[in-house]
């Protein structure tokens, strides 16, 4: 089993409106990356099981203001990859996030698609899809069912055969939130660290 190490900064949110652009930022997320299973390179009776990984984050607000919008939070998330060529992979997976105010977990879960042109260089692209039966409308007070469908893209390179760096960007295709919630459109950009802290020979 291996184990990577998970820094993600302070992704902003962008959100437009007719007259203004505001951003809201978000917390830094602190985690770990577990590889369950990994048989790519192995025999071919073996191919078809995924390579399965389980990511687990704490986000953490950085301010007291930003305490105040966004609370300390909890994601776990089972990762899967299917290996297509040596270069080129399909991804999927399905999490849970946890926050302060909410009675009940977040449901979510993507597909994407990754290519690595060069050794160091990798490409990705994914659907990014988040559902809360039970979100709250903070300017109404009431209760609702949220969908939140996502697209985003980046690229990863690996400085070092033990640390990769990451940029991402997306926006928002689909979202439930009421109107009277604020703007639904949003854009976002962040910027991520791993490390390999230690894998099997």
């Amino acid at each position: 089993m291996a184990v990577c190490w998970r820094l993600t900064t302070i992704r902003t949110l962008f959100r437009t409106l007719p007259t203004a652009i505001f951003y809201t930022p978000l917390p830094l997320y602190i985690g770990a990356k577990f590889l369950l299973c990994d048989h790519h390179g192995g025999s071919l009776d073996r191919k078809w099981i995924p390579r399965t990984a389980l990511l687990v984050n704490v986000g953490v607000p950085l301010t007291s203001s930003m305490a105040q919008m966004v609370p300390i939070s909890g994601l776990v998330d089972l990762l899967f990859e299917h290996e297509v060529t040596e270069r080129f992979s399909i991804g999927y997976d399905v999490g849970a996030l946890w926050e302060e105010w909410a009675p009940a977990p977040d449901v979510f879960a993507s597909l994407g698609v990754n290519f690595g042109p060069t050794d160091h260089l990798g490409l990705f692209l994914e659907s990014y899809n988040i559902f809360d039966p039970d979100a709250l409308d903070f300017a109404t007070g009431k209760r609702y069912t949220h969908c939140n469908v996502n697209l985003d893209f980046g690229l990863t390179y690996a400085v070092h055969p033990r640390v990769q760096l990451d940029v991402n960007a997306g926006f928002n295709l689909y979202n439930s939130t009421p109107d009277l919630s604020g703007p639904k459109n949003f854009v976002f950009v962040g910027l991520g660290v791993t490390w390999l802290i230690w894998h099997p020979k």
